[in-house]
């Protein structure tokens, strides 16, 4: 037997993906859906992967656990996937140097809303640590 929300996520709807994202963190059992989240922060649907990082960005201000699952992601061939997981562990604690090469990727990607994002956290990583500039 599977979970709800693991099923919805694997639906071709991205609708019913995007919603999945959004009940996961009210599940009693959201530490359980951090794989499958993960997971989505890749999806090709943008709404979906904003979704997910949404979600594990809830997660991740009651479980650490959401760390393990945000630096696997940092290790993905998916360029957007990897982006995704190095905005959301900034949104958990202050941008780190080790968020930079999923950080400099974003600024190539296709889509504006992911360079700008990329290009801001950077230059917050920047000031934090002086060395990144």
């Amino acid at each position: 037997m599977s979970h709800p929300v693991i099923d919805a996520l694997r639906s071709p709807d991205p609708t019913r993906r995007r919603d999945a994202c959004r009940a996961a963190p009210s599940d009693p059992s959201a530490v359980l859906l951090l794989d499958a989240l993960g997971e989505a922060l890749g999806d090709p649907a943008r709404d979906v992967s904003r979704a997910a990082a949404d979600a594990l960005a809830a997660i991740g201000r009651q479980h650490r656990e959401v760390d393990a699952t945000l630096r696997r992601a940092l290790r993905s061939d998916h360029p957007v996937r990897r982006y995704r997981a190095a905005a959301t562990l900034a949104r958990l604690a202050p941008p780190s140097p080790s968020l930079i090469p999923a950080l400099v990727d974003g600024l190539a990607h296709p889509e504006g809303d992911v360079r700008w994002g990329a290009a801001r956290l950077l230059v917050d990583t920047g000031r934090l640590h002086g060395e990144v500039l």
